[in-house]
């Protein structure tokens, strides 16, 4: 009986012990955590935030200023869009001829007689002593001739070379390049020849409809005739000199 009380009260100074090592290890750790708290600066510690992403550069564009212009280009109007495709078509005629023949009055009063062929030209003056010009369109240059002897006398021959701009005569089709804008006013028969009178930027004109030739210029105050025209049928010799001349 003793012996039990004995081992009873052992016990229960044993239990007694562990809780009070238990409590006080406990009072210990929470101490110890105060005293690690006490001693960390809360303003000491940085915090890195993370970085802001870099803002991309973009460079600047010079303003525009909108315009009709730009929002929309203005067409450009070519020497075609001036002239209807029938007249166009009818031009283009010119590049089949090979050679021709014409009588010329000028509105000054002189009349000539004209040949052409390729790039040389001939050019007759009709006056009491006629005479010839030979002229190279390629080369740039002309000579006056007298090619009657009946007529010339001691004049007969090469007489003496000639300014090529002074001297030269605009052709027809020399004409015809120049018409940037045409109208058709009518179609018909002119001098016995299918025509069309156009009116146009370097006057009103009768023009072959086969061959693109102008037979009639009028303008505000001029008038420019070639007749009793043909086409090729000119020979190389009526374009250049007698060869016992040159």
């Amino acid at each position: 009986m003793t012996q039990m009380i004995k081992f009873i009260f052992a016990l229960l100074v044993g239990i007694i012990l562990i809780a009070g090592c238990s409590q006080e290890e406990g009072s210990q750790q929470q101490g110890l955590q105060e005293e690690v708290l006490k001693q960390i600066n809360i303003e000491d510690v940085q915090i890195e935030e993370p970085e802001a992403p870099a803002e991309e550069l973009i460079e600047e564009q010079p303003a525009v200023e909108v315009t009709a212009e730009t929002e929309e280009e203005k067409p450009v109007i070519k020497k075609e869009e001036k002239i209807p495709l029938e007249i166009q078509r009818l031009f283009q005629n010119a590049e089949k001829v090979t050679s021709y023949y014409y009588r010329y009055l000028s509105p000054a009063g002189p009349e000539y007689r004209i040949y052409a062929k390729g790039d040389k030209m001939r050019i007759d003056t009709v006056e009491s002593t006629p005479l010839t010009a030979f002229m190279d369109t390629k080369e740039k240059t002309a000579a006056e001739y007298c090619l009657t002897y009946s007529l010339c006398r001691k004049l007969h021959g090469k007489i003496r070379d000639l300014d090529y701009d002074s001297s030269y005569i605009e052709t027809p089709y020399d004409w015809l390049a120049k018409i940037t804008e045409a109208k058709k006013l009518q179609e018909a028969s002119f001098r016995n020849r299918h025509s069309l009178q156009l009116a146009t930027n370097i006057g009103e004109v009768w023009i072959d409809k086969y061959y693109a030739f102008i037979y009639q210029i009028k303008t505000a105050d001029k008038e420019y005739d070639f007749m009793d025209v043909t086409f090729d049928n000119i020979e190389d010799s009526d374009v250049v000199p007698p060869s016992y001349m040159a």
